[in-house]
């Protein structure tokens, strides 16, 4: 009989800690994702100040995937912007986590305004620019279980600062 009650209080906290245990798993995901987007912005900002050039870091929130550019120049038979990718600046963020990029001083349709593109290549982005300042922008995070992080641009000084939302 004592041995039912220990097995019965061991399953019932096994229960109890599992589901936790799966949240932890999935919050720690969001967080290296939102490490990830840092790094970079960072490297985004000190590249465009580094070159005297404007840099910009492109989101594709269908398929997670984030590159820091640069142009440099115009194509001359199609004469839409082109752009060079920064060696080693690419990612992806994990499918599980949803990304989304707004312009809060800007509204939604400035979203694609530095580079002409092809429909097929739309992707959003943010501009980092060569006196050290950025677009004022804001990535939202959220992993399937609800939590979600923003990641904060500072126009002004191009710093980030990362904070916990409401489910």
């Amino acid at each position: 009989m004592e041995l039912m009650v220990v097995i019965l209080i061991i399953t019932i906290l096994t229960a109890m800690i599992i589901p936790e245990l799966r949240g932890t798993l999935e919050e720690a995901l969001l967080r290296s994702s939102a490490r990830q987007l840092a790094g970079a912005c960072d490297l985004a900002y000190s590249r465009a100040v580094a070159a005297g050039q404007l840099h910009r870091l492109q989101i594709d929130p269908a398929t997670g995937r984030f590159s820091v550019e640069r142009p440099v120049g115009r194509d001359v038979q199609t004469g839409s912007a082109t752009r060079a990718d920064i060696p080693g600046a690419k990612g992806v963020i994990d499918r599980r986590i949803t990304v989304k990029l707004s312009h809060p001083t800007e509204g939604t349709k400035a979203l694609n305004s530095t580079w002409d593109r092809a429909p097929a290549e739309r992707t959003e982005g943010i501009n980092f620019y060569a006196d050290g300042t950025a677009q004022d922008s804001e990535i939202v995070l959220q992993d399937r279980a609800g939590f979600r992080l923003s990641l904060h641009i500072n126009p002004v000084t191009s710093r980030i600062k990362l904070k916990e939302l409401a489910r």
